[in-house]
């Protein structure tokens, strides 16, 4: 019986005997390998205004960017910086100096407005859409 080359699942030959055991290994490996791939999950939020918000999503993220509608993470606009979003990892997050901009947290992300000094930090401007990519 000969395996393939990624997974060493069982291949098959009409002259081989199946087996139970092949199989339930085989199932195994490829529940133990789906089980350990990243999932992708879309979304998007409104923002509050509030200064500090988190957005939950029911897990933690090992990933997550966020972006503004237009889908810009920095904008610059009316002689202002803005940072809208940014990448964020656990333990990484988005920051600009001292200011953090996006993190990860339990069940979900936080996002920040503060535009006490520019460039303005803009990741929950009230009534403005976002849109996030998170791995899970």
């Amino acid at each position: 019986m000969t395996k393939t080359t990624n997974y060493q699942l069982n291949q098959w030959a009409k002259s081989d005997r199946i087996m139970m055991d092949d199989f339930n290994a085989d199932n195994l490996k490829i529940d133990t390998a789906l089980g350990s791939m990243a999932q992708v999950v879309l979304g998007s939020y409104t923002g509050d205004g509030t200064t500090l918000r988190t957005v939950e999503l029911g897990f933690t993220p090992r990933a997550v960017y966020v972006t503004d509608a237009r889908g810009a993470a920095f904008r610059y606009s009316s002689g202002v910086g803005r940072f809208c979003g940014g990448l964020a990892m656990r333990d990484k997050p988005a920051k600009d100096g001292g200011r953090t901009i996006l993190a990860i947290c339990d069940n979900g992300f936080q996002v920040n407005r503060d535009t006490s000094t520019s460039p303005y930090v803009t990741s929950n401007s009230s009534d403005e859409t976002y849109y996030y990519v998170a791995l899970r």
